[in-house]
């Protein structure tokens, strides 16, 4: 077993967040990887979030600045004293046998950060990414950072080869290690207890029950979504959308459809009733790096439809899983859902849930990190 890991992570890893809420799962794989993992938060440098977060196995959440003879508790990190906090972590840090150093929030937020505290211990760092922002070719006033920190790591990670991809062509470097490893599906999702879905049976009438859950912002197409389930509703009067999520903008006067139900924030236990409930699940999104539904709804056994983004169709990689369409589409998106609807009693909910345990599973995934870890320390 590896001896250290020091994971820095933007904002404390709560399962509660959306997107943070992965990073727990993550960390507590590390933790059968290294003897001992170490956490650090930019945005909780004081360890004030440490009593709470009861939720991270074995790891060791710190509070480098609080140790004594050291006067940056109250200092957020930021271009002005990055390099003094950075200079703090890493003293911390010292004689604790650390092998190397991971930023898993992407490299312009805590990635050069993480590349400071490694230099200083003289130790090899990388980063996970995740984030759209590489494909839509944003970071205008940082490319020169990013450009120098993508070249100098020693390992790259992303939730696709496409992100790879994207960061590649988008700073014009060529990564010396990089590996595509996906967002760590629910750590429930192997189990065989039965899910009670009564919560949501309720909303189920004669026709299918279809459902979409994410953060609705503008990319994710709730306007496709809509439009679509409106047009299988021309052939399926009684289906039903179970729409899971904040939305992050007006839906529009169609949202108001009766048979549209908009069910808010769910807990990750609601989703995964949710998941079981519905007969299919959709992904209508322009950009998605991963889709961590589509992983969701294949463990619950459910076929998904989903645009051909870089993720969906890094994960759906069989035609039993469902049906992939071109992005913006909105009649080959509608057409989909009827094809799907059409075609429930053909998909194989055991073939469907098999995939996705041992595509997305823990041991798969653990696998992954341990090969990756492999290749950044020699």
């Amino acid at each position: 077993m590896r001896k250290s890991i020091l994971v820095i992570v933007k904002g404390p890893p709560s399962d509660d967040k959306a997107k943070a809420g992965l990073f727990p799962v993550t960390i507590r794989q590390f933790c059968t990887i290294f003897e001992t993992v170490y956490v650090f938060s930019i945005k909780d440098q004081k360890g004030e979030k440490a009593e709470t977060l009861n939720n991270l196995g074995d790891a060791i959440y710190i509070n480098p600045l609080m140790a004594p003879g050291t006067f940056l508790g109250d200092m957020p990190v930021n271009a002005v004293n990055s390099q003094l906090i950075a200079s703090a972590v890493a003293s911390f840090c010292n004689g604790k046998d650390i092998d190397l150093v991971l930023s898993l929030q992407s490299a312009p937020d805590s990635g050069k950060f993480a590349k400071q505290v490694a230099n200083r211990l003289g130790r090899p760092f990388g980063s996970w990414e995740h984030l759209t922002s590489y494909e839509r070719k944003r970071f205008i006033g940082q490319r020169r950072r990013l450009k120098d920190f993508f070249r100098k790591a020693d390992g790259i990670a992303a939730v696709s080869e496409p992100v790879l991809s994207h960061i590649q062509s988008n700073f014009g470097v060529t990564l010396k290690n990089s590996v595509a490893i996906p967002n760590p599906a629910p750590e429930d999702i192997e189990s065989s207890e039965p899910v009670d879905t009564t919560s949501f049976e309720s909303y189920r009438k004669s026709g299918p029950m279809i459902g979409a859950w994410t953060k609705w912002r503008k990319i994710k197409r709730l306007d496709i979504l809509i439009d679509a389930f409106l047009m299988t509703l021309e052939r399926f009067p009684d289906a039903q959308l179970l729409v899971a999520g904040r939305v992050m903008h007006e839906p529009g006067p169609k949202a108001q459809h009766p048979n549209i139900h908009f069910l808010g924030h769910l807990s990750r236990d609601q989703v995964r009733s949710l998941a079981h409930a519905v007969d299919f699940c959709c992904v209508p999104s322009d950009y998605e790096t991963f889709g961590l539904p589509i992983v969701e709804a294949l463990a619950a056994g459910k076929p998904v439809v989903a645009t051909n983004s870089d993720g969906p169709k890094s994960i759906m990689t069989e035609d039993y899983l469902g049906e992939l369409t071109p992005t913006g589409d909105l009649n080959s998106f509608a057409d989909a859902m009827v094809q799907t609807v059409e075609r429930l009693q053909d998909y194989d909910a055991h073939e469907i849930r098999q995939f996705a345990i041992s595509r997305y599973g823990k041991q798969a995934q653990i696998d992954r990190w341990a090969a990756f870890f492999d290749t950044m320390t020699g």
